[in-house]
């Protein structure tokens, strides 16, 4: 129940208008007049957002995902995707909130964890980010993308600040 209230607590603290969530404050075109409810809208948001992220358009997946995590307040994928974009546009309390959701749902989302960790490093809290990555050691044994990118950002930054 506890997880359920946070979400819906970090769900009204990234609305910023009334009219934050409305269908007809998207600028795509085609998003506007969907019409569909449920999964199908679940997926269209988070495959468009995930489109936005490639372009690198944050701000315009920021908005959609805020809509899937309104829609679907248990997606740990959505809340990650939601931290990740608002990290890329400066957000970084909406990012820590969004990530910490993603790892309340799923306390293994990897990705959420590597994510994090790389918000850590842009916050220059090395600490934080091995903290994280020992996490991610624990929790992964051969082939873990996620830990090994974090790894490396690791290493950036420390060399970048030594």
């Amino acid at each position: 129940m506890f997880r359920y209230m946070f979400s819906a607590m970090v769900v009204l603290s990234l609305s910023v208008s009334g009219a934050a969530f409305a269908a007809g404050s998207s600028s795509d075109s085609s998003s506007g007049s969907y019409q569909q409810s449920g999964t199908k809208k679940q997926s269209y948001l988070m495959k468009t957002a995930t489109k936005h992220i490639s372009d690198e358009n944050y701000e315009r997946a920021f908005e959609l995902l805020k809509q899937q995590v309104s829609i679907s307040p248990d997606d740990a994928d959505g809340w990650n995707l939601l931290g990740f974009s608002a990290r890329k546009i400066g957000d970084f309390d909406t990012a820590k909130s969004a990530y910490a959701t993603a790892l309340t749902l799923d306390p293994e989302h990897t990705r959420a964890m590597e994510y994090m960790g790389e918000m850590y490093l842009s916050l220059n809290q090395l600490e934080n980010a091995e903290a994280l990555l020992e996490k991610l050691d624990s929790l992964c044994s051969f082939n873990c993308k996620d830990r090994d990118m974090l790894a490396a950002a690791i290493k950036r930054h420390k060399q970048k600040n030594s």
